[in-house]
């Protein structure tokens, strides 16, 4: 998919957000910015940390995630990708708000494993990534992946975007930063908003739905919204200094 913008400024630096919660913190400090809405994903493009930089929000899973690097590269041709965004942790190891920037890759539906080929300039920690097509949503979920992948942290997209920079040979950093832990239980009525179609329209019909069926979901969603905004900031500030590394 082509942008129909011209001329598309040189970017240093291109950056892969599941979710606009998640990218956020680096788009509300960049400066001469601009935002394009493609037919199906969100860019904005512009300065931060001293260099051009074009953010796409992929939406959730692998597919999106996919086809989002695919549309990034083609359109900003970027010297660099970051993939960022929130984690599920498996481990006690990985508290909530840890930065993990994982080593290895294993895909869930086959065991796949992968490793990032052409490094960004973060040294990786020893740390496993398990990539699911499905929310995780209960600790006992969380602990069995942990025993049967050997993974720490778990996400819906790293994977397809590092066999993608496999492929072009583009240098790929991925940063991940935990958002639930390994003990935490999240509702059903959470996990049905958070996989919802990605328009905001669907997602405000879901929520407004499962308010009027759980008024006590309430006090849940302000809780994810705190955490999400301590952990926005935080993985932020990981990819300015990673970038001015």
């Amino acid at each position: 998919m082509q942008i129909s913008l011209a001329p598309l400024p040189h970017t240093e630096i291109g950056l892969i957000f599941a979710m606009p919660t998640e990218a956020n913190g680096v788009v509300d400090k960049m400066s001469n910015r601009r935002t394009i809405k493609g037919k199906k994903f969100r860019f904005h493009y512009g300065s931060f940390a001293g260099c051009g930089i074009a953010v796409v929000e992929s939406g959730i899973g692998r597919a999106n995630a996919a086809e989002a690097a695919n549309v990034l590269y083609e359109n900003f041709r970027p010297e660099k990708i970051i993939l960022a965004g929130y984690s599920g942790s498996l481990s006690k190891a990985c508290s909530r708000n840890a930065i993990i920037v994982p080593q290895r890759f294993v895909l869930k539906n086959d065991g796949k494993t992968i490793e990032i080929r052409n490094k960004f300039n973060e040294q990786p920690t020893s740390m496993t990534l398990l990539t699911s097509d499905e929310i995780v949503r209960t600790a006992n979920d969380k602990h069995e992946l942990n025993q049967n992948f050997g993974a720490e942290i778990v996400d819906m997209e790293s994977y397809a975007v590092v066999e993608y920079c496999n492929e072009k040979g583009i240098p790929l950093a991925v940063i991940r930063i935990v958002f639930d832990e390994v003990d935490e239980d999240m509702s059903e009525e959470v996990t049905r908003i958070v996989d919802t179609d990605n328009s905001t329209s669907k997602m405000l019909g879901t929520l407004v739905g499962s308010l009027f069926r759980k008024p006590k979901l309430a006090l849940e969603l302000y809780k994810l919204k705190e955490h999400a905004l301590i952990a926005t900031d935080k993985l932020a500030k990981k990819i300015e200094e990673m970038i001015k590394q």
